[in-house]
């Protein structure tokens, strides 16, 4: 407001409190109002009733000013024309002619004229009061706040109104989130965190199971790329090639049979084996 490119200010025009709901923050969750209700509610408590005090602006910016006066003035216009008939009335002539129940009814009807004129009078003088008070209290009260009086009453009170409702949708969010928060924090205490609730250790214990499956899936898939040989080892004829060389050269282990045999007789000397075979003479 006090920058150095416009010069030092005393105060912000009213339209500028529609801004104020505008700004916000960085997350986007907060706007202006809400820091400033937040503060009044911490440091000027004496303050959060302010609302309270500005009665009846719903209704004064409902009903332009302007059309008031232009009602009031028609009113005035048309009381004018019923005191000049009611003048021309009571001094027309009477006519002779006339019969005596026509008389009769013409002095009725000028006596009703007259009561309406007695009454309707003192009313329209009373609305014209009414309204040049009006019409200068809020000259007043726009010139207080800094405001052009002929930009109207309900562009000026409706600036008021929509700053108070949002106010109060302010302030009910702000408490809100100050229970949120408590809460939230009730939550992350120690004492909270250690008992941990008995609901919980299902979805745990499921979490549990299925990383167990999944890690011993991942073991076989690996064991299995393992073992298995790559396609380019497989050659045909390689089991019966293993086969015929077997026969070929029969296996046999003199001194695995001789180391046998001195264990057996060692064990008794008095039994002798004889072990044979059916390509082989005995041992």
């Amino acid at each position: 407001m006090n920058s150095t490119k416009k010069g030092p200010c005393y105060g912000f025009r009213l339209q500028s409190l529609d801004s104020l709901s505008i700004t916000k923050s960085s997350d986007k969750k907060q706007t202006l109002v809400h820091y400033l209700a937040n503060l009044v509610n911490s440091k000027y408590p004496e303050l959060k009733g302010f609302d309270s005090e500005l009665k009846y602006i719903d209704k004064a910016a409902q009903f332009s000013l302007e059309n008031i006066l232009t009602d009031v003035r028609e009113l005035e216009k048309g009381m004018d024309l019923t005191k000049r008939e009611l003048e021309n009335r009571l001094n027309a002539p009477i006519n002779a002619t006339s019969s005596k129940e026509q008389q009769r009814l013409k002095s009725e009807q000028n006596n009703s004229l007259q009561e309406f004129v007695n009454m309707a009078s003192g009313l329209v003088t009373r609305l014209r009061t009414d309204t040049d008070n009006a019409q200068g209290a809020f000259k007043d009260c726009a010139e207080y706040f800094g405001e052009d009086p002929k930009a109207g009453n309900t562009t000026f009170f409706m600036f008021i109104v929509r700053f108070v409702a949002t106010w109060k949708t302010a302030e009910e969010e702000n408490i809100k989130r100050i229970k949120l928060q408590e809460l939230e924090n009730r939550k992350n205490a120690p004492e909270n965190l250690q008992k941990k609730p008995e609901s919980a250790a299902v979805p745990d214990m499921k979490n549990a199971m299925i990383n167990e499956l999944k890690q011993n899936n991942l073991k076989r898939n690996n064991r299995q790329n393992l073992v298995k040989p790559a396609p380019s080892e497989i050659q045909d004829g390689t089991f019966e090639g293993i086969i015929l060389d077997m026969k070929k050269q029969p296996y046999r282990s003199d001194g695995m049979h001789r180391s046998f045999r001195r264990e057996r007789h060692k064990l008794n000397p008095s039994d002798s084996m004889t072990v044979t075979t059916n390509e082989t003479e005995p041992l």
